[in-house]
């Protein structure tokens, strides 16, 4: 619980920034107080919603800074993100330290995008930037005449589009910080419950009207109508579902996109830890959000467990406001991790810790 001290310091430094902060950060800085931090405000600038903050205690400091909703620490340096935001580079780690990824089948830029010509689209295919986070670009392909435009949008995100064959299995989130397992929830694409009245795009406007409450419990992106127009299709929204029917809304299992994030924590397969565990202590990311997908995340078969992305820079507010299931407050691992650094890179104990 939040002392009256921690509150008031915590209200002063929200004052001092001047646009509403990430909740990874918010949650850190929350932690942080509690365990007798110092935080303060260096520089705030709304327009490249950038904030740079010193945290100190007992003569040590360091940085937090956010930029464009990205939460950097000592965690994440610029290598590791170099690292995770180029898609040659992750997939090269990946297959060192014996993960999969799914096959690529093309891979262009603005001026070798003519290679796309007389390729048939016969099953799903992905298209992605070759360097992007949150699943920008991204797009889910099944007519061939649709290919070139998706890698053209691609392209307004990266110098390189990647072209990859659709992995087949339900989206997870393994949030590791310090090479273990914190949290993890699988993604469901945006969707919304019938009550027996409303029709899906009443539920739509409902649930999005309620993800701008503070009290809810869940991902704050909104579900994108024109995606469910699209999505589906001459059924429409203004139909009334059956009373608890599950409605999906998009091809893409993305937080970002409005979906919704269910715990799976118990449920990940612990020879999975152990590799991911290893990517980590290679590549030192002391925080990595990586995306599976898998017919079966609880199976030892590492074989069957696809990479599709490895995020230095992960959200936490899905593991801590989760929309079914346990909610896990991966700010404290989060926090436990920062001083277990500082302690090294000061060679001495805090006062106070955990770490004592």
């Amino acid at each position: 619980m939040l002392t009256m001290n921690t509150m008031n310091d915590l209200d002063q430094l929200r004052s001092q920034i001047t646009f509403p902060p990430h909740a990874s950060a918010k949650y850190v800085w929350e932690e942080l107080m509690k365990r007798g931090w110092k935080v303060r405000v260096l520089r705030s600038e709304a327009e490249k919603l950038y904030v740079l903050t010193t945290v100190e205690k007992n003569g040590q400091k360091f940085i937090i800074s956010e930029l464009q909703h990205q939460l950097y620490t000592p965690l994440n340096d610029r290598q590791s993100y170099f690292l995770t935001a180029n898609k040659s580079h992750t997939q090269s780690v990946l297959e060192e330290v014996g993960l999969s990824y799914p096959k690529n089948i093309f891979t262009v830029d603005s001026g070798t995008i003519g290679q796309l010509e007389g390729y048939t689209v016969t099953n799903k295919v992905v298209v992605k930037p070759h360097a992007s986070h949150g699943g920008q670009g991204v797009g889910i392909i099944t007519r061939t005449e649709d290919l070139r435009p998706a890698v053209e949008y691609a392209l307004t995100y990266s110098q390189f589009a990647i072209v990859q064959e659709f992995a087949t299995g339900e989206e997870h989130r393994l949030l590791m910080i310090d090479g273990k397992l914190a949290a993890a929830f699988r993604c469901r694409p945006a969707s919304v419950r019938g009550d027996g009245v409303s029709t899906v795009l009443q539920l739509i406007e409902k649930k999005n009207e309620a993800k701008t409450s503070t009290e809810y419990q869940g991902t704050r992106s909104k579900i994108r109508i024109s995606r469910a127009v699209s999505f589906m299709g001459e059924k429409g929204l203004d139909w009334v579902p059956l009373p608890d029917e599950l409605v999906i809304l998009d091809t893409i299992s993305n937080i970002s996109f409005g979906g919704d994030a269910i715990d799976a924590t118990e449920k990940v397969s612990s020879k999975l830890i152990d590799k991911v565990s290893n990517l980590c202590k290679m590549t030192s990311l002391g925080v990595v959000g990586v995306d599976v997908i898998s017919p079966d995340i609880s199976s030892d078969d590492i074989s069957t467990h696809l990479i599709t992305e490895i995020n230095g820079c992960p959200g936490l507010r899905p593991h801590i406001l989760i929309e079914e299931g346990v909610s896990i407050n991966v700010a404290i691992p989060y926090v436990d991790a920062l001083e277990k650094y500082i302690q090294i890179r000061y060679n001495t104990e805090l006062e106070g810790t955990s770490l004592k």
